[in-house]
């Protein structure tokens, strides 16, 4: 659930609060996180944040973050390919 939150967090420029409020309030992202149902609760305290960071070291969480990050954007670059070459290969 925590790569999911640290991902959407990135993507839509939240911070901590706000990407807690916004997977309460959204279906689609709580499935992205992988929570099992729909919930309006918060699904977790945003000092979850600040606690795995405290753990792993502020630098270490920056280069883990970091590395997700480019991981999704990999990955949303390769299926880019892989719907082009299917369109190209349709016509």
């Amino acid at each position: 659930m925590v790569i999911g939150a640290i991902i959407v967090k990135h993507k839509l420029g939240l911070d901590d609060r706000g990407t807690v409020a916004m997977i309460s309030e959204n279906i689609n992202l709580q499935y992205f996180c992988e929570l099992k149902s729909f919930q309006i609760a918060l699904p977790f305290h945003p000092t979850v944040f600040v606690d795995i960071r405290k753990r792993m070291g502020a630098s270490e969480f920056d280069l883990w973050n970091t590395q997700i990050i480019e991981k999704v954007d990999s990955l949303k670059a390769k299926s880019k390919q892989l719907i082009s070459k299917s369109d190209k290969e349709d016509s």
